[in-house]
């Protein structure tokens, strides 16, 4: 019974610490995807500059 009883809190402690990575990994991912998304914005941002540039080129040329 005892032996019983040590192996389920063992187990509980393993669980437990599969647990905290898990969660630690997914706190990473969502840190991860957030730093993503502002990526993702200013590539945008760079990406709307280039096109004004180019208009505003072109607009030059045709002067």
């Amino acid at each position: 019974m005892q032996k019983s009883a040590n192996l389920a809190r063992s187990y509980e402690r393993e669980i437990g610490k599969h647990d905290d990575e898990i969660n630690a990994r997914e706190d990473m991912l969502e840190s991860l995807d957030r730093e993503q998304k502002k990526w993702d914005f200013e590539l945008e941002r760079l990406s709307d500059v280039e096109k004004m540039a180019q208009r505003l080129a072109a607009k030059v040329q045709k002067k």
